[in-house]
């Protein structure tokens, strides 16, 4: 990491320690990056469950899209969390009986306007692959 030390022993600790005595600055990165997805889920008049983020230097917004796929229903779930100041979101399909079993997990920046475009195709790949539940 960056401690300098040849021996990351202590880099956690100094991260831990120092985001401590900083101001977090989650909930606004987070809801900021969620009420651009939360428009792009409407103006395209998907059905979607939201989860806002928490006051927590843990928290972050989550979306859930449930779907039918070759008869099955299928979830996208999506995560948007803040690190560094700047929005990620972690996404994943599954089965919707079976959340352990993955497919097609996505993890990115959201930043952005050429990363949320990237989202957007992830997410419009899957609204076209499946069915409205």
């Amino acid at each position: 990491m960056k401690s300098g030390d040849p021996s990351p022993i202590e880099d956690l600790m100094l991260l831990i320690e120092t985001k401590r005595h900083s101001p977090s600055d989650t909930l606004d990165v987070v809801s900021s990056a969620a009420r651009w997805l939360k428009s792009a889920l409407k103006g395209a008049e998907i059905d979607f469950q939201y989860s806002s983020c928490d006051v927590d230097y843990y928290g972050f917004s989550s979306f859930t899209i449930t779907r039918i796929y070759e008869g099955q229903r299928v979830v996208l779930n999506l995560k948007i969390a803040e690190i560094r100041s700047s929005p990620y979101v972690f996404a994943e399909v599954h089965a919707g009986d079976q959340p352990s079993q993955l497919q097609f997990p996505f993890f990115g920046n959201i930043r952005s306007d050429d990363d949320r475009d990237l989202l957007l195709h992830y997410t419009a790949d899957f609204i076209l692959s499946t069915t409205p539940a």
